[in-house]
């Protein structure tokens, strides 16, 4: 299943096959991250119940004929049940996967870290195994191993390391030989029983053709590392290279060389070097130098000893007020073995002396010498030595100076396109000087931003260059300084012609009693006066009571055929005029005018002529006389303007029947029927 769900699963069980039903349960433990059912046969479908019934996150991530897989999501902790029904022959297969709450470390010295061990034990030898149970709730009561090659597992002896959550075992490692290790315990908060194994451990592999390399060194100490006065320390330092590089210790303020524990941590080419510093009474720097015929590397180690010293406050920076422009001091001053050095910050960078500040060292004292914006903050004191470290704070607050105040003279203006204009922004007080900054919002917009195109910002000034439709709007001016703020805004109103949005299409192709809308979009400053016109053939025509405009100026009217016709909407105000077209074509189906007689009586050799007076319609309709005979035969005798009137002359027999008139368009279609009788 890694093909459908990339998951390592570290525990999977197959049921014997089973017809139609089977329940089943498994448990989920406190290390589980997931659990995962496939069932296989006719038509398979899995349901899984949680603890108590309470709700599951269950997802399916195959659902076929013959396969289901679903998958358990963030279980909690608890025994679930399976019922798996189908209708023949099915096996049920349970995949889980769980991370082990302990890691295991390998090395052939007694390690002092996770960091001094490898993922694999070295082959041929005894290896102390570290293991690191210091972030899980487990108890960890028992140790086994077991060997690939065999079902029976051995106790392993847990002992501990003196820290707290790690401990220790040891075993003899056989070359070639893979091996499990297993662990036992409970959860300290939910005493739920846990158990567990690694994954197959397989030894390191020896080899040739290994790939020759520059030693690279790093010590795995914490650095600087304190020992206490008197007592001996204990460094480790990480090497890898090959061939084998001979590693040496130096002792920076001895000037003597170690004597090192080199040891083969991970085979072909890392090393781990022990160095013992015996009573050290002095602070040190110690080095590990590995070196091959590839190159050399050089590590290197502060080793502080500790011993008993005096650091007395004698004086600590207090918070002050200083009025602008004037000076003041702050103290910082300690009496300390080892000698310490005075180091000062303001606003957590470090003081240099400059026009404003300067450190003075015999005095214990920083100096403001002008108390400006820039001096304004936290100032802070670093007091150190070789083996203490301290820090004062203090903050310095100005006073003297008053918020800004601003004022426009105008707080409306009026401009016309290609106008110049210059807005300004009076500071009345403000001390220290008020920084300006202007912003600018546009009538739709909810929020000031960056000036638009065209307009410069000149301190308290603002230039409109040539006013466009773009300009309009609010324009807020803002004088800031330490104490506050002020704000003032000005409107700037464009007045423009008229302008009305253009359409896809000018013309609008209507039927009779359609409800037609013509819109108009018309924008201009001030807003423009709206009004509809109707032309036909250029003449002005008045529109009737079906005829309004809404409150959009969408000009609307319920179709007839009379409403053909050019509708002008025309946008006006006091700079200028803009007009829009929309030609309506009303569409309407023909129409006949009955004749006055559906029954012609004539004598043979008679003439006679049928009228068909089409009345209207929209397109022009076609029209045609198709002739009835006696005996049903259908014949068209006449098309288009030949069919109306239809003149017969000189009749016959032949002539009896029934004369059909029919007018048509793309709209629709009428017709008249007139019986001619021979006698």
């Amino acid at each position: 299943m890694k093909e459908v769900i990339n998951v390592k699963w570290t525990d999977v069980t197959t049921s014997e096959t089973f017809i139609e039903y089977k329940q089943m349960s498994f448990t989920v433990g406190a290390f589980t991250k997931t659990a995962m059912i496939v069932a296989s046969g006719e038509n398979p479908k899995v349901e899984i119940s949680a603890p108590d019934n309470s709700s599951i996150s269950v997802e399916k991530i195959v659902d076929l004929r013959n396969t289901q897989v679903v998958q358990l999501k963030e279980a909690k902790a608890g025994d679930y049940t399976v019922i798996t029904r189908s209708r023949g022959p099915t096996s049920v297969t349970l995949y889980k996967s769980y991370k082990l709450p302990v890691e295991f470390g390998f090395s052939p010295r007694m390690p002092r870290s996770m960091n001094e061990t490898s993922e694999k034990p070295m082959p041929g030898r005894k290896n102390y195994i570290l293991i690191d149970n210091a972030h899980s709730n487990m108890k960890l009561e028992k140790l086994e191993i077991q060997y690939s090659n065999d079902s029976r597992r051995e106790t392993l002896d847990i002992k501990d390391t003196g820290t707290e959550g790690f401990y220790w075992t040891e075993v003899l490692v056989v070359t070639d030989t893979t091996f499990r290790i297993w662990i036992q315990g409970h959860d300290t908060t939910s005493y739920q029983e846990i158990k567990g194994c690694t994954e197959i451990i397989i030894p390191q592999q020896t080899g040739m053709g290994f790939r020759r390399t520059s030693p690279k060194c790093q010590i795995l100490d914490q650095n600087p590392l304190t020992v206490e006065f008197g007592k001996s320390a204990t460094i480790a330092c990480k090497v890898t290279g090959y061939p084998t590089p001979s590693i040496s210790w130096n002792d920076d303020n001895m000037g003597m060389s170690l004597s090192p524990e080199n040891l083969l941590l991970e085979i072909p080419a890392l090393y781990i070097s022990y160095v013992n510093i015996e009573n050290p009474t002095t602070n040190t720097t110690v080095y590990c130098k590995p070196r091959n015929i590839e190159g050399e590397d050089l590590c290197s180690l502060n080793v502080f000893v500790h011993r008993p010293y005096t650091f007395n406050v004698i004086q600590t920076p207090t918070d002050q007020s200083l009025e602008y422009g004037s000076e003041g001091k702050l103290y910082c001053e300690v009496s300390a073995y080892p000698e310490a050095v005075i180091k000062w910050y303001h606003n957590d960078t470090e003081v240099y002396e400059s026009d404003e500040i300067q450190v003075l060292n015999e005095e214990k004292a920083l100096w403001i010498k002008n108390m400006t914006l820039n001096t304004v903050g936290n100032y802070k004191c670093e007091v150190k030595n070789e083996a203490n470290f301290k820090s004062f704070s203090a903050l310095v607050e100005i006073s003297g100076i008053d918020p800004p105040e601003v004022k426009v003279e105008k707080e409306n203006i009026v401009l016309k396109p290609g106008d110049w204009s210059s807005l300004e922004c009076s500071i009345i007080k403000g001390n220290p000087s008020p920084t300006i900054t202007w912003t600018y919002k546009s009538e739709d917009a909810f929020d000031f931003s960056s000036l638009p195109d065209g307009v410069v910002a000149d301190n308290d000034r603002l230039k409109i260059g040539a006013a466009q439709s773009e300009h309009k709007g609010d324009y807020k001016c803002t004088a800031e300084n330490i104490a506050g703020q002020s704000t003032a805004v000005i409107t700037v109103q464009l007045q423009y012609p008229p302008t009305i949005l253009s359409m896809e299409s000018n013309t609008q192709i209507v039927k009779e009693e359609d409800e037609v809308a013509l819109p108009c979009n018309a924008t201009g400053a001030p807003a423009p006066t709206v009004r509809w016109e109707m032309t036909q053939d250029d003449v002005m025509v008045l529109l009737d009571e079906r005829h309004h405009t809404d409150s959009q100026n969408t000009h609307r009217f319920k179709a007839l055929s009379r409403d053909s016709g050019n509708y002008h909407c025309i946008a006006e105000n006091d700079v200028g005029r803009a007009e829009l077209t929309i030609t309506v074509d009303v569409q309407v189906a023909p129409y006949i005018d009955p004749p006055k007689s559906k029954l012609v009586i004539l004598r043979s050799g008679d003439s006679v002529v049928l009228p068909c007076d089409v009345k209207y319609g929209n397109p022009v309709p076609t029209a045609k006389w198709v002739f009835i005979a006696v005996d049903s035969t259908t014949k068209i005798i006449a098309r288009n303007k030949a069919a109306r009137p239809l003149h017969l002359t000189n009749v016959n027999y032949t002539n009896e029947g029934t004369y059909l008139c029919i007018a048509d368009n793309d709209v629709g279609t009428d017709s008249i029927k007139i019986y001619v009788k021979i006698q």
